[in-house]
């Protein structure tokens, strides 16, 4: 619901981010900022920036494997096609994007974004799940400011 269109030549960008699984607690975040290279700005080039966190749980017992800066696949302990319960995760998230630092761009879209996540994942075996996440978005600033969003999403997912 913000965006800048297209308005850069280049740019610099630069993150930060962490990751860490404590038997079925997981947390991650990442922060990240873009300096825009373009000859179009008076004002200087513009910096946007953007973050966030998310923690997830699993009631079951799993938990999501984690080595050299990724995340493996979730192991089921009683898979659903096998008799059992499945895995069952529940996940927050919130996140900011920021592209009001415009640099004196003309931009009717740009903004700042706060979003908040929930959802619940349910691991039927190894290699298949299905996810119900809820979220509701902040918009300040652009032709969308003062927007309260609410939205709801479901996704099947099949992975080899």
């Amino acid at each position: 619901f913000v965006n800048t269109g297209t308005i850069g030549q280049s740019d610099k960008f630069w993150g930060l981010e962490f990751a860490n699984v404590w038997g079925p607690l997981s947390m991650q975040g990442e922060y990240g900022q873009i300096d825009v290279d373009t000859p179009f700005f008076i004002e200087g080039n513009p910096i946007f920036d953007g973050w966030y966190v998310n923690a997830s749980w699993f009631l079951t017992g799993e938990t999501r494997p984690y080595d050299k800066g990724g995340f493996g696949r979730v192991k089921v302990k009683n898979p659903v096609f096998k008799g059992g319960a499945g895995a069952w995760q529940f996940a927050g998230r919130y996140d900011v994007i920021d592209l009001s630092n415009n640099g004196g761009f003309v931009c009717p879209a740009c903004g700042t974004q706060k979003t908040w996540l929930f959802g619940v994942n349910w691991y039927l075996n190894d290699y298949t799940r299905l996810m119900l996440n809820y979220n509701e978005s902040d918009i300040d600033g652009g032709v969308n400011s003062g927007a309260h969003i609410k939205g709801l999403g479901m996704r099947a997912q099949v992975d080899w």
